[in-house]
């Protein structure tokens, strides 16, 4: 799939803006967070990644992330 057939479609409260970036593991999205008006980052990761296992290292990552704010 193309990521940039994404750029301009809304994923829940997030609009998105334009790709940042993509590797192995997904794609990062810069995108609109409509309900609190602020840029965020969206990384979208494929589903092959949908396993226990990844889930808890990428919500890891996330709460990283989340902290440099």
């Amino acid at each position: 799939m193309n990521s940039d057939t994404l750029v301009g479609k809304t994923i829940g409260p997030y609009e998105i803006q334009r790709e940042l970036g993509h590797g192995a593991m997904g794609v990062v999205y810069k995108a609109v967070d409509k309900t609190l008006h602020r840029a965020v980052a969206l990384k979208l990761l494929p589903v092959k990644f949908a396993n226990d296992d990844f889930i808890a290292r990428f919500q890891q990552e996330a709460r990283a992330a989340a902290q440099i704010n």
